[in-house]
């Protein structure tokens, strides 16, 4: 994984998140919060890749654009999971193997997390948790998430923002 440095503006940055869990597809979910928060998410065509124990996991970012009264939003995904197939030539069959990593491993056990940037997030708070394809939220306090973590959501946050 590269290393990430804070820098001056990243502190300054008004980073919102809250946790997700969610058994719908990515897409799926940009689609329900896109129906519930009143935004416009897109799916970004690069995806996040992390490289761990020679492993390429691949992470999915959605954002939508600031509107008057609505801000940024990104929904990123913190799961990924890859398979590794193994091919033995002594056996008929063939094993596989499932590799699964987290974006944020503070918040391994959350599948989805919501970034509002520099806008009220309260009231979207309680309209997530309203969801019926949202299983669980939890507000997140940034602070509280490593150095290297903090700089990964603040530089997928910024790369739009300037």
């Amino acid at each position: 994984m590269s290393s990430f440095e804070l820098t001056d503006w990243e502190d300054e940055l008004d980073l919102k998140i809250i946790a997700l869990a969610s058994h719908l597809e990515d897409y799926q979910l940009a689609y329900s919060l896109n129906k519930e928060l009143g935004i416009l998410l897109t799916n970004r065509p690069e995806l996040l890749t992390i490289k761990k124990n020679k492993q390429n996991f691949q992470f999915s970012i959605y954002s939508s654009k600031p509107k008057s009264d609505v801000p940024t939003v990104y929904l990123i995904d913190n799961q990924s999971v890859q398979a590794e197939q193994i091919s033995n030539s002594g056996s008929l069959f063939n094993n596989s193997f499932l590799y699964q990593q987290t974006l944020i491993s503070t918040l391994k056990k959350w599948h989805y997390l919501v970034v509002f940037v520099d806008g009220i997030w309260t009231k979207n708070l309680l309209t997530l948790n309203q969801n019926k394809n949202i299983l669980y939220t939890q507000a997140v306090d940034i602070k509280l998430l490593t150095k290297q973590e903090q700089a990964i959501i603040t530089s997928l946050t910024y790369d739009e923002q300037h």
